[in-house]
């Protein structure tokens, strides 16, 4: 089993990797990747700048986010724009989807699991038939949408909205989640019903511990 581990906001593959130790101890003969995101996050102020090869997106630094020592990247720069169909400003989604595809050509995984912001990538990218259906995919706390007002500006993320009857993932949230709102997980829960739901009583993190345990089991089982 090889395992293609994506990080979420301000993060890095080598964090990512630092905080899951717990899980490469239970599967001790599986093949871990943490890439980093595609998206260099730098503080430029009032403003967040998103850099990948030659292309530089720029948001409002709305969380008033400062630089820190070491890099931090991202996975889909957005800002809140009530002109759009969710309240947010998508931006560079298709650069994230590319990189993501030129990810799995080169690591060919078994697995995906994806946190929080990536995970909403590979629900993009599910939606789409972009990933091979023999690749199972676990989304922890992924960003999801609570609102959307339909005679507005749409986005091409607007399609996980769509929703699914297929059983096309696997999702793991925290129930004392204080970044992403339970309202976010159940709006996900109505619109896939079909798919697998995994809760915890942590937050916003990749949780392995406990009970947990047999629960990653059976889903590399599967």
């Amino acid at each position: 089993m090889k395992i293609l581990f994506l990080h979420g906001f301000l993060q890095t593959g080598e964090h990512m990797k630092s905080k899951t130790g717990q899980l490469r101890k239970l599967f001790k003969n599986t093949d871990f990747v943490y890439p980093d995101g595609p998206f260099k996050i730098i503080s430029n102020g009032d403003k967040l700048d998103y850099q990948y090869d030659n292309l530089t997106l720029s948001t409002k630094n709305e969380m008033k986010i400062d630089n820190a020592p070491g890099n931090r990247f991202g996975w889909i720069p957005h800002e809140k724009d009530e002109l759009t169909k969710t309240g947010i400003r998508f931006k560079g989604l298709q650069e994230a989807v590319k990189v993501v595809q030129q990810l799995i050509e080169e690591h060919k995984p078994t697995r995906i699991i994806a946190f929080s912001q990536s995970a909403t990538v590979i629900l993009y990218m599910l939606k789409q038939k972009l990933i091979d259906s023999s690749i199972k995919c676990l989304l922890v706390s992924p960003y999801f949408f609570t609102k959307f007002e339909q005679e507005k500006e749409a986005q091409d993320l607007d399609l996980i909205y769509e929703g699914s009857q297929d059983n096309i993932f696997t999702c793991m949230y925290g129930l004392t989640d204080d970044v992403l709102k339970q309202d976010v997980y159940q709006s996900l829960r109505t619109k896939y019903p079909n798919c697998q739901y995994k809760e915890h009583e942590g937050g916003h993190f990749v949780a392995c511990s406990g009970e947990l345990k047999d629960f990653w089991r059976t889903w590399a089982q599967e």
